[in-house]
């Protein structure tokens, strides 16, 4: 556990590299740490090496089925892989065991790895109406923003910096956006607000 201590540490800092090294010294220590398998899964897939990603998934299921955060990590990980019939059947199971706010969040964004957008906002709507979150609030703007509707993205990475005012997802988010609306000094002032929350972020 130390190890994987470590590298949610480094992971926060941006020391990636370091971070998955620690994971996997983590998952060397203790074979069966799904915790740790969990997390080494997730910056395979965040690196898009699905097959990777899925061998740890796979590895973490096989000790704790039960574990949403492997399911939907898993159904995710098909998703983003195109394997949409793999991502729908994990997605089930999620969505018959899901019971709070963030497994709600979940299923809405593995809809949002199928690209369907407007069925991930259905499942957005509900976990907000359990309990509001800066998560639950960016990934809202993200498929507003993959569905062309700016204002209304916007408007909901702003509510996510209402909760959370140096949320770096949100911030980033929104320096993007503007930036490819050419308001360059808004762009400018949450980059700014990025980079001093997180100095290593270079994009």
């Amino acid at each position: 556990e130390i190890y994987n201590g470590t590298g949610l540490t480094d992971e926060k800092i941006e020391n990636k590299e370091i971070a998955k090294q620690s994971y996997a010294l983590a998952v060397k220590m203790r074979p069966n740490y799904a915790i740790g398998l969990n997390n080494l899964a997730l910056m395979y897939n965040n690196e898009e090496n699905y097959d990777s990603a899925l061998f740890y998934y796979r590895k973490g299921y096989a000790i704790t089925p039960e574990d949403l955060s492997i399911i939907s990590g898993m159904a995710s990980t098909f998703a983003e892989a195109s394997k949409k019939d793999s991502a729908l059947f994990y997605l089930q199971k999620l969505q018959l065991a899901a019971k709070d706010a963030e497994d709600i969040r979940k299923i809405g964004d593995v809809y949002v790895d199928l690209l369907n957008y407007d069925e991930a906002l259905k499942y957005f709507l509900k976990a907000l109406a359990v309990h509001p979150s800066q998560y639950i609030y960016n990934n809202m703007g993200l498929a507003y923003e993959n569905l062309q509707k700016t204002n209304e993205a916007k408007k909901y990475y702003q509510a996510a910096l209402g909760i959370d005012p140096v949320y770096p997802t949100s911030t980033r988010n929104l320096a993007l956006l503007y930036s490819k609306a050419g308001q360059y000094d808004s762009a400018i002032y949450f980059f700014h607000k990025r980079f001093n929350v997180n100095p290593n972020d270079i994009a």
